[in-house]
């Protein structure tokens, strides 16, 4: 009598990994198609030294401030996160646009975009002095005026000239023009830990003045590298407009992203809204490869191809597969690493670790909803998609209202998940929607068309 082994019919476990292994590299592959490689390299290289100043100024910060301390810095950059946008990245997006889609002028473009961006800039700086000096009245006014001038106004000055480069030479060299900005921040940091001396106060004012020397340097020299004048102009009408459409949205994400400390904040929970500020930095991590994809892939969804079925659906679920895939694995891999964040920030931080495994499934959320989006966006469905942002934000931001004053930071994770929830599933729809309506409409025009003659032989 012979005992089988079941070899036979059993694959070996090592061969399951290297087929799961090979799927993914062939799934990623087919992403990075197409000239994007190289893009998503220099954009994973920026995103790494962010990723080093952010932590540099986390655990510094973290250790210098206190929990407390830590807690009143982050509620002011949740104020910060939604109303920096207007000033910054909608700008850029609609300098991007109208360059590459309808193929402006340059320098007009460029001197019309700078002047809106400084004008709404000034703006915003007044209002969110306003707001911050109520959210975190244990600041002091001058503190919270250099620390918003720096984010509203300063450094989207820089922005500006390094998306003149992206436009012109490409995404690469946009990526490393961007990156001495982050070097200059790591400096300011160490020399003022190195002294004894790193508050937000003088973070705040020592980056700003910085700021204003290195933006005015670059911009100057982006400027006559393409022979332009890198001085504000005429802002137009349609630019402003493009950039309000892009503004609301991302204005929404960001939104959902920091309103839930700012929630924690105005509730009087400060010393919460530092640990689960701490948890939340960590996840954040976890999307900086998703935003370089998001980044690099923005060009190919602004794209679309005339006659060519689901299309920006095929792209769609392209991207969202690699992100989704990511987001799984980091997930598992934080779940393991979290016990390591009060070695980082110090003990007064452990309670961060529960909040960290809480808000894990973010990640794998964000990845699965970004990317239906832009597809939507391809689809010339902008509004819409800026409405489905804004609706998420809205969802959430009630959620936060009526949940964190008895769940404390619970309330704010649930707020979190169930909005990115609701936007993933709402962008997948409507895309499914919209595309099978732009199918149907290029059949019919195809069904139209005249047969072509026999050609005579």
């Amino acid at each position: 009598m012979s005992v089988g082994t079941g070899s036979e019919s059993a694959v070996p476990a090592p061969s399951k990994v290297k087929g799961l292994a090979a799927a993914a590299r062939e799934r990623v592959d087919r992403v990075l198609e197409g000239g994007i490689a190289g893009e998503t390299m220099w954009g994973l290289i920026y995103e790494a030294v962010s990723l080093v100043t952010t932590l540099l100024a986390f655990t510094m910060l973290g250790r210098s401030l206190g929990a407390g301390g830590y807690g009143d810095y982050a509620s002011l950059y949740a104020i910060i996160g939604p109303l920096g946008v207007l000033a910054a990245s909608g700008v850029m997006l609609s300098l991007m646009d109208h360059v590459l889609r309808t193929h402006e002028d340059l320098e007009q473009t460029v001197r019309s975009c700078l002047s809106i961006t400084l004008v709404i800039g000034t703006l915003l700086t007044a209002v969110g002095v306003l707001i911050a000096s109520w959210v975190v009245p244990t600041l002091a006014l001058t503190t919270i005026g250099a620390v918003i001038l720096l984010e509203f106004v300063s450094q989207p000055v820089g922005q500006i000239a390094a998306t003149t480069v992206q436009v012109t030479s490409g995404f690469t060299p946009s990526m490393q023009l961007r990156m001495i900005p982050l070097g200059g921040r790591v400096i300011i940091i160490l020399v003022l830990a190195s002294m004894d001396r790193l508050t937000i106060t003088t973070l705040g004012v020592t980056h700003l003045v910085c700021s204003i020397i290195l933006s005015a340097l670059l911009m100057g020299v982006v400027a006559r590298h393409y022979g332009i004048k890198g001085l504000p102009g005429r802002p137009q009408k349609r630019h402003l407009k493009t950039s309000a459409v892009y503004s609301a949205g991302i204005s929404g994400l960001s939104l959902q992203n920091d309103g839930d400390k700012a929630v924690l904040a105005s509730y009087g929970f400060r010393e919460t809204t530092g640990l689960y500020s701490a948890a939340y930095r960590v996840v954040q991590f976890g999307l900086l490869p998703v935003g370089t994809l998001v980044g690099v892939s923005h060009q190919r969804f602004l794209h679309h191809e005339e006659g060519n079925k689901r299309q920006h659906l095929r792209r769609s679920l392209r991207f969202a597969g690699v992100t989704v895939v990511y987001g799984i694995f980091f997930a598992m891999f934080i779940l393991l690493i979290a016990p390591i964040l009060p070695t980082l920030m110090g003990e007064e931080f452990r309670d961060s670790v529960t909040m960290v495994r809480w808000l894990t499934p973010l990640v794998v959320l964000r990845g699965l909803a970004i990317f239906p989006l832009n597809g939507l966006m391809g689809l010339g469905k902008t509004l819409l998609r800026t409405v489905l942002l804004l609706a998420s934000a809205a969802i959430s931001m009630v959620m936060y209202i009526v949940l964190v004053p008895t769940m404390s930071w619970k309330g704010a994770v649930l707020g979190t998940i169930i909005g990115e929830a609701l936007l993933a599933i709402a962008a997948w729809v409507l895309l499914l929607v919209y595309q099978q309506r732009d199918d149907a409409r290029i059949d019919a025009a195809e069904a139209a068309s005249p047969e072509p003659s026999p050609v005579a032989v």
